[in-house]
């Protein structure tokens, strides 16, 4: 076969340009919040949209802005709004999820045929649309992330040389992986954690400690050269305090919440959505026992199913942190397939059952992938937010006869991309419920409303939610709108 480069073949460039006409396709329906076939806008993902946008125009994260997560996501979508707004991020997700296919595909094909391989690739869209409600998720932009450090090390395995003649700067790219993942969210690195887990064993294991201790610090490289520039910045705009409690201390303890609140239901729901870890290893074990696959490939795939498997745990039971487990599932299933058809002529039934177990192991994920393709129909073609987007439009046309800042108070952040505003106030949106994990919260909005009030907000009609900006605040009902989840606009004179 003709080579084109190290990593390039004849038949990469056609397979590439398949994947990119799959991915447009498929992410014209799988993104609901940032397809273009709508404009509608979500819940986190809005947070992300809303903070990017404001950052290219000159507001701070952290200072400005403020969300219980890493820089980065936010950063990415800051770079899709400089590509050229909305439609820039939709094209930078459609650029990324190609990646993420092509990675899928090759880490799959190092363990199994070109059918099985592309069938690697089917296992990916169908666990995202059973994972990511709506698109523009960490766990997304952390794909490519994740499957790199699983395709170069499973790669390198497979030569079969000596573990201790490990390149050097597969160790640095590990790095950056697990900081671009870390700076997204702390347990979006679990899959490269795996990774560096398995070598770390396997070097042990050979008694090269030296090189262990090498590769450790190029890691260590690899990561500094994505979380030092950010940590230096933020320590000279004065927002390191912020930027090390929400990356660190603000998101453990939310994850931290989330999983002492887990009901039986939600414990039933992660166990069925885990159950092909222990599948995958036990054909990773059988399969090196017979030999067919090495040990450190075997390390490789069970280090990083238990890690995303354990991360998993953590946090509210929302279906997208299972999407963090994804990309060890995606070998996994190559490696499982392989095991099945490697069965003995006389073990038929066996063969049967095992394929029916693996194919039963991606059943949890099929409601809320049928959820996903219902919702892409709602939105794209059944105009199912019109209202809210009308509501928004109407309150936009009050606030531009007379403009001023807008707040949106315990309201999601998609209100400022209705309105096209940037957050004039650093916690900017759902402000009750982030105060729960962080009651500085509630102390700051008391201080920014009392002390340099903004014109406009945008708030629920509650009676509750009324009292408290009339009689403590100053404010006036302005109007509410029966329509789009009944939002209500409050006026300060």
């Amino acid at each position: 076969m003709k080579k084109l480069g190290k990593y390039l073949d004849e038949r990469s460039l056609p397979r590439l340009g398949v994947l990119l006409c799959f991915s447009v396709v498929f992410m014209l329906f799988a993104s609901p919040y940032t397809t273009p076939l709508n404009a509608y806008y979500g819940y986190d993902s809005a947070v992300f949209m809303s903070f990017g946008k404001g950052i290219t125009h000159g507001l701070r994260l952290y200072l400005d802005l403020y969300d219980n997560k890493g820089p980065m996501i936010f950063y990415f979508n800051a770079l899709g709004y400089l590509l050229g707004g909305r439609m820039g991020l939709w094209i930078l997700q459609v650029v990324f999820m190609t990646f993420a296919f092509e990675l899928s595909y090759r880490t799959a094909r190092l363990f199994t045929g070109r059918g099985t391989a592309w069938l690697s690739v089917l296992v990916l869209l169908f666990l995202y649309c059973g994972t990511v409600g709506e698109g523009n998720m960490t766990e997304e932009w952390s794909l490519v992330f994740s499957l790199l450090p699983l395709w170069l090390s499973l790669r390198f395995i497979k030569t079969g040389a000596p573990v201790y003649r490990h390149p050097k700067w597969y160790s640095v790219i590990y790095g950056v992986c697990f900081g671009v993942n870390f700076m997204m969210r702390a347990t979006n690195a679990a899959i490269v954690c795996g990774v560096l887990l398995a070598f770390a064993v396997l070097l042990c294991r050979e008694k090269k400690f030296g090189a262990l201790l090498l590769h450790i610090i190029l890691v260590l490289c690899g990561a500094a050269l994505v979380i030092g520039p950010f940590a230096l910045y933020f320590a000279r705009i004065g927002a390191f305090d912020r930027f090390m409690y929400a990356s660190f201390l603000h998101n453990f303890h939310y994850a931290a919440g989330g999983a002492a609140a887990k009901t039986a239901k939600d414990w039933l729901m992660y166990f069925a959505r885990v159950s092909m870890v222990p599948v995958v290893i036990y054909f990773a074990v059988r399969q090196m026992k017979k030999g067919a696959l090495p040990l450190g490939s075997a390390l490789v795939l069970i280090f990083s199913c238990v890690f995303g498997a354990a991360v998993a745990v953590l946090g509210y039971s929302y279906k997208h942190y299972f999407l963090i487990l994804t990309p060890a599932l995606v070998p996994g299933f190559a490696v499982c397939a392989q095991g099945v058809r490697s069965m003995a002529a006389g073990k038929k039934a066996a063969e049967r059952l095992c394929a029916a177990v693996l194919v039963f192991c991606l059943l949890p994920y099929a409601p809320q992938a049928a959820i996903h393709a219902g919702k892409s129909i709602l939105f794209n073609f059944c105009g199912y937010l019109d209202s809210e987007k009308e509501a928004m439009s109407e309150i936009r046309a009050c606030i531009d006869a007379d403009p001023g800042e807008v707040l949106a108070y315990d309201m999601r952040a998609n209100v400022y991309l209705y309105l096209d505003v940037d957050p004039c106030f650093c916690h900017a949106m759902t402000q009750d419920w982030m105060s729960q994990d962080s009651p500085f919260i509630a102390k700051e909005l008391d201080e920014y409303l009392r002390e340099t009030p903004p014109k406009w907000i945008v708030s629920d009609a509650s009676e509750n939610m009324r009292e408290r900006l009339e009689n403590t605040y100053g404010y006036t009902l302005f109007r509410v709108w029966d329509k789009g989840g009944c939002p209500a606009l409050y006026l300060h004179e």
